[in-house]
């Protein structure tokens, strides 16, 4: 699966909701791929809600 990297997303340290603006999570991502958050550390996305609401694991 290519690398997705439209759009910009926002973290807010020990939560796992990630924002995105300009971002496709629904058409673009899927539970279980890999995202890499800001600190360089990867998680796990373990929902999708929205094109611009998803969440990661650990939190």
């Amino acid at each position: 699966m290519p690398w997705y990297k439209a759009g910009t997303v926002s973290v807010t340290q020990n939560s796992n909701a990630v924002i995105g603006s300009g971002t496709a999570f629904i058409a673009n991502s899927r539970v279980g791929d890999g995202f890499r958050g800001p600190d360089g550390g990867w998680y796990e996305v373990t929902n999708i809600a929205s094109d611009t609401a998803m969440s990661i694991s650990p939190n």
